[in-house]
């Protein structure tokens, strides 16, 4: 993570001594496994210090704008003290990996499968998913872990009789022909009968202490504890790849960031951005939120603090849990009605402290 260093690969094809042909490609050399119940990289204990990644993009949708976005989201991402992204629920742009790579930045990657229905076209196409995400990133170095599920034991899959204990192994057999090397979650958060985990090369799961949490602030002693213990009983390797506080942006700022061409696009995000900023306007008058500030401005400002106080506090008590090896804040930006970022949709603001330690 520290000291990233990619070798390339140069294959030259030569007619005659002339060169007709071809190709280079960027890999590094890593190990990334669970030793004594903690994350080990290179032989040396790490703690993942995470954010959930959308993956979208106000004004492009599902694709970064180029790369001097990218750059600029993998830098602030860097500064921020984070190491580790989860990426949520379907296939990365390869832009992203290839700045994850040069970076050091460790991935955890998930095809789209979550939330699944029961239908006679589920199961084929989950196995579709797992197989094609696995066939494109099994050779990039900053991809560690793989993800089969997010949060299944909502899924109407699970709920209308589906037998997804089958499923997960059918998909973790997929996974493991093609990619034997990586450690795989068989589901993340809201499990369907504790939380689980493979090895490397290993068939049979292990039980760790993964979970999603969300605590309203204020954040309380009990809180506190609840963190601060988790995994005790059975002294398991604490991963929360889910937890945060949200905050709200400053609206006015980031609608000035859309152009007139933008706006008269009218873009999903513009346009769910405005139908906030003028809701929370009304409800500003409405309930006489303006006796306590000025503007929606100092509103959001207020709610930034509090998010700060909040994320922080959540890191300290899973700092201080000596089982905790990874966490994930939720999430790196807003995306769309998620109102959670770290940073807003333009890259406006950071809900992060800069003395803060993630």
């Amino acid at each position: 993570c520290e000291n990233p260093f990619l070798y390339t690969l140069k294959i030259i094809l030569k007619r005659n001594g002339k060169v007709i042909d071809g190709i280079h490609w960027h890999f590094g050399l890593r190990e990334f496994t669970i030793k004594k119940n903690y994350f080990v990289l290179n032989n040396k204990r790490i703690v993942l210090k995470g954010v959930l990644d959308q993956g979208i993009y106000a004004k492009t949708l599902v694709y970064p704008a180029g790369p001097r976005e990218v750059a600029r989201e993998i830098r602030l991402l860097k500064q921020a003290g984070f190491n580790f992204i989860r990426l949520h629920i379907k296939p990365t742009p390869e832009p992203i990996l290839d700045a994850c790579d040069e970076a050091g930045i460790l991935l955890l990657a998930e095809p789209q499968t979550g939330w699944i229905g029961k239908s006679d076209k589920t199961i084929p196409r989950c196995k579709n998913c797992v197989r094609q995400l696995v066939q494109r990133d099994r050779n990039r170095t900053a991809v560690v872990m793989w993800c089969i599920f997010n949060e299944v034991g909502h899924a109407n899959f699970l709920r209308e009789g589906g037998d997804l204990k089958k499923l997960v192994t059918e998909c973790h057999n997929i996974i493991h022909q093609l990619d034997p090397t990586r450690i795989i979650m068989d589901n993340s958060g809201v499990s369907y009968g504790g939380a689980h985990y493979f090895m490397p090369y290993e068939n049979k799961s292990r039980v760790w202490a993964e979970d999603h949490i969300y605590i309203n602030p204020p954040f309380t002693w009990s809180d506190y504890q609840r963190l601060a213990n988790l995994g005790k009983e059975g002294n398991l390797l604490v991963f929360v790849s889910e937890f945060g506080v949200g905050a709200a942006p400053d609206f006015d700022k980031v609608l000035n960031s859309f152009s007139a061409k933008d706006k008269k696009l009218n873009l999903q995000d513009y346009r769910q951005w405005k139908e906030f900023r003028d809701s929370l306007w009304e409800g500003f008058k409405k309930y006489s939120i303006h006796k306590v500030f000025k503007n929606l401005r100092e509103f959001s400002l207020a709610s930034q603090q509090v998010s700060k106080e909040g994320n922080n506090a959540y890191v300290r008590a899973l700092r201080t849990n000596p089982r905790t090896s990874g966490y994930v804040v939720t999430q790196w930006a807003d995306a769309a009605s998620e109102n959670a970022g770290i940073v807003a949709v333009s890259y406006t603001h950071l809900t992060l402290p800069t003395n803060s330690t993630v």
